[in-house]
């Protein structure tokens, strides 16, 4: 078992760098062939937000707003503060409501990143069917999953 403090201030750590990494990791790379060879990647950012390129000085948008890739991010500030608040206030919040809350919330986060493939909204400008998930697209997903351990394996006391 891990010390209830040092796991909570390791979660809160592990979950704050998955929020940054979320607006600057590329998890989808996209190579298309035929006549004009086009090479795109998309961050998180850009798969929820929208993703506009330029080819041959045309301006195109390829991706539109995704909520469902939104989610996942404001999932992981809410697990955030849930751990944050467990660290502050550990003998107020010493129940296993807020534990399991976290555990949820950041569990439901990492399922949703495993599938931002599939809840791009591409617009007719642009085909993401044959984007892959690079080795980028794994990394939040495994600091959640460290942080569900971590709040797994604290003590109760």
């Amino acid at each position: 078992m891990i010390d209830k403090k040092f796991a909570n201030l390791l979660s809160l750590a592990l979950v704050a760098l998955s929020v940054v990494l979320w607006f600057f990791l590329v998890p989808l790379k996209y190579e298309s062939g035929g006549f004009i060879n086009v090479t795109s990647e998309a961050t998180y950012l850009q798969g929820a937000f929208g993703l506009e390129t330029t080819i041959l000085g045309v301006n195109l948008q390829i991706l539109e707003f995704s909520f469902l890739n939104l989610i996942p991010l404001v999932l992981m500030v809410v697990a955030g503060l849930g751990v944050l608040a467990a660290f502050l206030k550990p003998k107020d919040l010493d129940s296993n409501g807020l534990k399991i809350g976290v555990i949820l919330l950041t569990l439901v986060s990492l399922v949703l990143l495993m599938l931002v493939k599939t809840f791009l909204v591409p617009t007719t400008e642009g085909s993401f069917d044959e984007h892959a998930l690079t080795f980028q697209a794994f990394i939040i997903p495994a600091l959640l999953l460290l942080t569900i351990v971590l709040q797994v394996l604290k003590k109760a006391k």
